[in-house]
């Protein structure tokens, strides 16, 4: 009773978009295949995020099998991010030169690449895609994983979000602690 109580609890307060992002995620499931969840600590918004990823939106390196459910056993992934104006205005207290993403203009649908299980997706539901529509996101990738840094000598475990087309690196996390 304690246990159910408090995961009710926790999912009502601290995790709220969780029960929307898991009916996403069947929905996902059933219609395209295959889907991943993501769990961060989101810090703009202060609070613990789920989002459902498809395999459009993450990559990872080919594995014959993979069996831990949070990628650990594979050597990196990458996220697309996906983000609004707003959110990257949001994140210049956290990220590097976020003015210079900025100053480019948001990406058109027909700059986009192929997506299509999004557009499957939009078929068969029926929807058209407004190209006229100038709110697109601007791409980023959230890179995770092992990497080898200039001038080291082992790899260690880093979180980069770089801009795909010029190449900056915006963010840049080392996760390592001293023994």
């Amino acid at each position: 009773d304690v246990l159910t109580l408090h995961m009710n609890w926790q999912l009502r307060e601290q995790i709220r978009d969780f029960p929307r992002q898991m009916h996403r995620a069947l929905l996902a499931f059933f219609f395209i295949g295959d889907v991943s969840g993501h769990s961060f600590y989101d810090p703009v918004l202060k609070s613990n995020r789920h989002e459902v990823l498809t395999p459009e939106d993450l990559l990872v390196p080919y594995a014959s099998v993979t069996t831990m459910p949070d990628y650990s056993d594979v050597p990196w992934l990458i996220k697309i991010l996906r983000l609004y104006r707003v959110d990257l205005e949001a994140r210049t207290d956290e990220w590097s030169d976020v003015d210079k993403i900025l100053e480019k203009p948001p990406p058109t649908f027909e700059e986009e690449p192929d997506e299509p299980l999004a557009e499957v997706a939009t078929e068969s539901s029926e929807q058209e895609i407004d190209s006229a529509q100038e709110a697109r996101p601007y791409k980023l990738l959230s890179f995770e994983g092992w990497m080898k840094l200039p001038g080291d000598k082992r790899l260690r475990f880093i979180q980069a979000v770089v801009d795909p087309e010029s190449g900056w690196v915006h963010c840049l996390k080392l996760h390592e602690q001293e023994n």
